[in-house]
Formats: structure tokens, sequence, C-alpha cells
């Protein structure tokens, strides 16, 4: 029996980070091999206050984790030239930004998630309102970590597909429309879209 249709939808909206890309392990990466230079060792405790962060916010956190000394911008300003080095984000986006009509990076918004401000300048830039959106995040690591992408998306009117990493966590994120242990666990027709031809 054919599952009813949620809602129709025309658009959907990718949070790249988990479903197509892994930039906070890039992150995680580049930052062990710095604090090994100040006789520091990577240990995870900062993952909570790293993930989901821009380059600038996670280096301020690791800085006063680690009582580093050096201000902010010195080990930012050493960091970014090795960020762009391993050329992950634009290897990666090369291959796929030509099958997406918006790429909003959260540097071009005002107020980050949860703040919906990045899903409205998506919707405004394809002059769509927002209601007739999917959004599709991963839930890194199946903790609090993405509950700001769901309050964002929800917050600008959005549907929210949810993708917890880690199995049976679908209890944490009730406030998506629908949580999903894969992407190939999505069924497209449910929403007004294409069904997947393979």
């Amino acid at each position: 029996m054919a599952k009813p249709l949620k809602k129709l939808v025309s658009c959907v909206v990718l949070d790249p980070d988990g479903t197509l890309l892994n930039i906070d392990g890039v992150v995680s990466e580049v930052l062990k091999g710095f604090l090994a230079k100040y006789g520091k060792q990577w240990d995870g405790r900062e993952d909570q206050r790293t993930v989901g962060k821009i380059p600038l916010e996670a280096t301020i956190a690791v800085v006063e984790e680690y009582g580093l000394p050096c201000g902010k911008e010195e080990f930012l300003a050493e960091l970014h030239p090795v960020f762009y080095a391993y050329c992950l984000l634009n290897l990666y986006f090369a291959r796929w930004k030509d099958y997406f009509f918006a790429i909003v990076g959260g540097n071009e918004v005002t107020a980050r998630k949860p703040s919906p401000d990045i899903f409205l300048e998506a919707t405004k830039r394809l002059n769509r309102d927002p209601s007739s959106y999917l959004f599709f995040l991963s839930l890194i690591l199946g903790t609090c970590i993405a509950r700001p992408g769901i309050t964002g998306g929800k917050a600008a009117g959005m549907e929210v597909v949810a993708v917890p990493s880690v199995p049976k966590r679908a209890h944490l994120y009730t406030s998506a429309d629908e949580v999903i242990n894969s992407l190939l666990d999505l069924q497209p027709e449910k929403w007004g879209l294409p069904p997947f031809q393979d």
C-alpha cells in the first residue's frame, strides 16, 4: 500500500557537511597537526564546540580550550593555508556545484543557525517561497550538534528531513518532519518529487 504524500515540495536544500562533504573531519585533522606543534594532543574534548563551526569559530574554541600561547588570529593565520592545501572544499564543490542552482555559505549571512537566515537567503536567490522547500541535514554523531539546523529550517518554514549518523537516535529529533537512517532510505515521491530510477 502506497504511503500518503507528506507535502508537495518543489525545491531541495542540502546542508553539505555530513551529506556530501566531511568538513568537520578535515578541521579535526588539521587541528590535530597544529596542536602537536604546541606540545598538545587532540583528545576530542572540544568536538561539541567545533563541529558545525566556521574555521574562525572552531579556532577560537581550540585556543581557549587548550590554553595555547598564541592569539586566535595568529593561530588561524597558520591554519588557513593548510585548510586550502587540503583542497577538499574546492575539489568537492567543483565536482558538485554544477548540480545546484544556489550555494550559500555561513559567512554570507549575519546570523548563524539556529537562525533561519541562511535558509531564507537560499530561497531569496531562487525566488521561491520557503514552504516549497525540503531541507536535508546529517546529524553528526547523533548528538545535539545538528539541532540548530533543524530549528533553523523549521523557522524558515521548510520541511526538514534528518539523517542521523548514529542509528536509533530518531527519538532525539522529533522536531524534524522525517528522520531516516540513510539518504538511500529517502522516498522522494512521499514529498511530491520524482522517485529514484534505480
